[in-house]
């Protein structure tokens, strides 16, 4: 292994974090595994972190700058990759940071022995400034043709669909033009991520993990886009997913969690934008969607991601099955105006939770 020296291409979308900028960027230059560039993507960001990329521009010959006018993450990476003229691709969140064996831990015998395997290590949480100790969220080993149903079955990875965490061929990805969809804003890089697993014959994931995530769960202020937006993205991931089933021979408990998990979750959010403060549709349209929404297909993979949550939403679920939607919308009108309503003290007390929990 230590003739295996692939060039790496590390690719950060960058946009108003000044304040973290320096330490994402100094955890990247302090790899123990040298041979990459570092391709910083400065998403017209308003603050100084354009600046500040620029200023490393003579600190390590390895670094590139792009600048470009905001278009959202997804465009950033999509430039990052254009540019970028490594065998591999990996990418780290301008927010976050990585300890030094992040690239290192990449570069598996798996890979030697089929190069454009997709190798996949765990992350680590930091939620309000505290490290959450976990143990690997995947079920580490190799997986082939023949049982990378488990990737949804067992490893449940439509849940880690991010791109962070993930070493991709830049063949696999140029050769088949495979872009993130900027015309969505959420889950994008899940839909990346399965579009690329139709060209992949073994994915190995790693018992480590050396990328560190940081949260600030608990506002609700930017959880949800638009009712459009939301249910383009459900639809769409939808139809990626039922393309990828029998290229990977998906069996049922596979396409079951993502059914529930993934498809049931963007379908619940879709209805949930419609009462949020910001995207609320009127009282009209609300009832018009909501039973335009009530199909077969939809209660499939809204009943059992809803069998999960609170009692509030279970019932919720019964009003909408028996065909209730005045109720319904009179139910979730009240409902998430009180949530909504308490979202600065609710997260005040999750950050309470974690600091007296893990602190």
């Amino acid at each position: 292994m230590n003739d295996f020296r692939p060039f790496l291409s590390v690719i950060v979308p960058v946009f108003n974090v000044e304040k973290k900028l320096n330490l994402c960027i100094d955890s990247i230059l302090k790899q123990n595994y040298d041979h990459f560039e570092l391709l910083l993507i400065n998403d017209g960001s308003g603050d100084a972190s354009g600046n500040i990329c620029d200023s490393y521009l003579g600190v390590d010959k390895r670094i590139r700058v792009f600048h470009k006018n905001n278009g959202g993450a997804s465009s950033a990476r999509n430039l990052g990759i254009k540019e970028s003229t490594g065998e591999y691709i990996c990418f780290v969140d301008s927010d976050d940071y990585v300890d030094e064996h992040y690239l290192s831990s990449f570069l598996v015998e798996e890979l030697v022995l089929d190069k454009n395997t997709l190798v996949i290590q765990s992350l680590i949480n930091e939620i309000h400034g505290v490290v959450i100790n976990q143990k690997n969220t995947f079920i580490p080993g190799l997986y082939t043709k023949n049982n990378l149903y488990k990737l949804f079955s067992v490893n449940d990875i439509s849940r880690r669909g991010y791109p962070v965490c993930k070493l991709f061929s830049s063949e696999i990805i140029k050769k088949n033009n495979i872009q993130f969809n900027s015309k969505i804003h959420y889950c994008e890089d899940l839909l990346f991520m399965i579009v690329y697993l139709k060209y992949v014959k073994n994915v190995f994931i790693i018992d480590e993990s050396h990328y560190y995530y940081i949260s600030t769960t608990g506002t609700l202020s930017k959880s949800y886009y638009t009712y459009e937006m939301e249910f383009f993205t459900f639809q769409t991931l939808n139809a990626t997913f039922k393309d990828l089933i029998p290229i990977l021979k998906l069996n049922d408990q596979a396409i079951e969690s993502f059914d529930t998990n993934t498809l049931g979750n963007l379908l619940f959010r879709s209805m949930i934008s419609l009462y949020r403060p910001n995207t609320r549709k009127s009282r009209k349209e609300r009832i018009i969607i909501i039973r335009s929404l009530h199909t077969k297909e939809n209660l499939h993979y809204l009943q059992k991601y809803i069998w999960n949550l609170s009692k509030i939403n279970k019932l919720a679920y019964w009003i909408f099955k028996y065909e209730l939607f005045v109720l319904l919308d009179l139910y979730y009108s009240i409902l998430l105006y009180l949530r909504y309503s308490l979202d600065s003290m609710w997260n005040m007390i999750l950050k309470k939770y974690y600091k007296n929990k893990y602190g």
